[in-house]
C-alpha cells in the first residue's frame, strides 16, 4: 500500500519542526560589564527575559569618576557560542560606569553592572551584520536607590524608528517588562528589520540612565516554528485518519 499523499505531508511538515527545533543560535545578547569584573557573565549562565545562556561580554568600562566611554567593534557570538558576524560598537562623550551591587543569579549579575548616561552624553550603540530577517529588541536597564529616573530609549533601524519612555526600577527583585505599563527594569522592540540598527542611550532621559544589557531575538523563534508545525502535522494527520475509517 503506497503512502497517501496526506501522510506524506504530515511526514514533511515533521521534518520541518524537527529540522526547526534543531537551530538554536536565535540570540544575541550583551552585557554590560561595570567597575566590577565579577558581573561578566560565565559562557553557561543563563539569563535574561528570553532566557539563553553564551552572553557577550562588553570590555570593562571606564573608572567611575567619569569620561567618554567607547569600545567595539565587539565581535558577538550566538546563544550557542558560535559566531555570529554580528558586532557592537559603543560612542559616547561622556559617562560613566556603574555597579549596582545587585548578587546572586544570573539575570541579578546582568543587572549589577553597566553604564549610566544623561542627555547630553552622545550615547549611541550600534548593532551591525544582525544575521535575523526580523527580530526583537530587549533593552536591560537600573539605578540603585535614590529618585528613579526616566530615560527615553530611542531605536533606529531599516524598517522605522521608535522611543520608549520608562520609569528605571531602584531595586532588583527579578526582571519586569517596563514596556506595557512604563516601569521597571527592561523595554523591548518588536518587530525590527535590517542589518543595521542604533540605540540612542540618552535620548531627552530625566537623570542619568543605566544601561546593563541588550538582546537581540529572531522571530519567529525555532520554538514557536516547532509548535505550530507540529499542530499543522497533527490536523492533517487526524484529517486523513477520519477519511478512511
Amino acid at each position: 500500500m503506497t503512502m497517501p499523499k496526506t501522510l506524506v505531508a504530515v511526514v514533511g511538515v515533521l521534518a520541518l519542526a524537527l529540522s526547526a527545533s534543531s537551530v538554536g543560535a536565535t540570540v544575541i545578547s550583551i552585557n554590560h560589564v561595570g567597575p566590577d569584573s565579577n558581573d561578566a557573565l560565565a559562557a553557561g549562565e543563563v539569563a535574561g527575559a528570553v532566557p539563553v545562556a553564551n552572553w557577550n561580554n562588553s570590555p570593562v568600562m571606564l573608572p567611575a569618576g567619569g569620561g567618554a566611554i567607547t569600545y567595539g567593534p565587539l565581535a558577538l557570538n550566538f546563544d550557542d557560542g558560535t559566531p555570529s558576524g554580528a558586532t557592537a560598537g559603543l560612542s559616547s562623550t561622556n559617562g560613566w560606569k556603574y555597579d549596582n551591587g545587585y548578587t546572586g543569579s544570573p539575570d541579578a549579575k546582568m543587572m549589577a553592572g553597566g553604564s549610566l548616561f544623561d542627555t547630553n552624553d552622545n550615547a549611541v550603540l550600534t548593532l551591525s551584520n544582525v544575521p535575523f530577517a526580523v527580530y526583537d529588541v530587549y533593552v536591560y536597564g537600573s539605578v540603585q536607590g535614590g529618585a528613579a529616573n526616566t530615560p527615553r530609549v530611542g531605536l533606529t533601524a531599516a524598517n522605522g524608528s521608535w522611543s520608549i519612555q520608562w520609569t528605571q526600577d531602584t531595586s532588583f527583585s527579578g526582571l519586569d517588562d517596563a514596556t506595557t505599563d512604563g516601569a521597571g527594569n527592561y523595554v523591548s522592540f518588536r518587530g525590527v528589520s535590517g542589518g543595521t540598527l542604533t540605540l540612542n542611550l540618552d535620548d531627552a532621559s530625566v537623570g542619568r540612565a543605566g544601561y546593563m544589557g541588550f538582546q537581540v531575538v529572531q522571530i519567529p523563534e525555532p520554538a514557536t516554528l516547532l509548535i505550530w508545525s507540529l499542530l499543522a502535522g497533527l490536523g492533517i494527520g487526524v484529517a486523513w485518519r477520519r477519511r478512511n475509517r
